[in-house]
């Protein structure tokens, strides 16, 4: 995976996570939002590397967040770039939350796998998809922050 590839899949994953509004800073996004979608409410880099002051970053991040009314939240990949961030971050009180795994494919290598099978690719939720994150045993809340446009 490229650089250029992990900013692509940071910007598409905000943009189907909808924050209410994003920034960018220091090479990072911040999208903030009050619903329940980690990704549209935790800052996140746009590379995997190493930030040049890690207690500096996860200040002025911290504090971007704080003006907005919002608690800050951090998704950086496990990699060791990132450890003096985690230091950083642990210094001022932040915890490890649950791991998130994202994987990547090519669509055209997809369709592939069954080529007479139909598929259909749409740029927008439909209603088919908001009944996934709606229905029974979901909670509502973050069913609507999952399937909005």
């Amino acid at each position: 995976m490229t650089l250029e590839d992990t900013e692509a899949i940071e910007r598409a994953t905000l943009a189907a996570v909808a924050p209410r509004t994003v920034e960018e800073l220091d090479g990072w996004l911040l999208p903030f939002d009050s619903g329940t979608v980690g990704r549209a409410k935790s800052a996140v880099p746009l590379r995997h590397a190493a930030p040049t002051d890690a207690a500096a970053l996860a200040q002025r991040i911290g504090q971007r967040y704080a003006a907005q009314g919002l608690r800050a939240a951090f998704r950086i990949a496990d990699r060791a770039c990132f450890d003096a961030l985690r230091e950083a971050l642990q210094e001022r009180g932040c915890q490890r939350g649950k791991p998130t795994v994202t994987q990547t494919g090519d669509l055209r290598a997809v369709f592939g796998l069954a080529p007479d099978a139909p598929g259909d690719v749409d740029t927008a939720p439909d209603a088919g998809w908001a009944s996934v994150f709606l229905g029974e045993g979901f909670d509502p809340v973050d069913g609507e922050s999952s399937s909005r446009p």
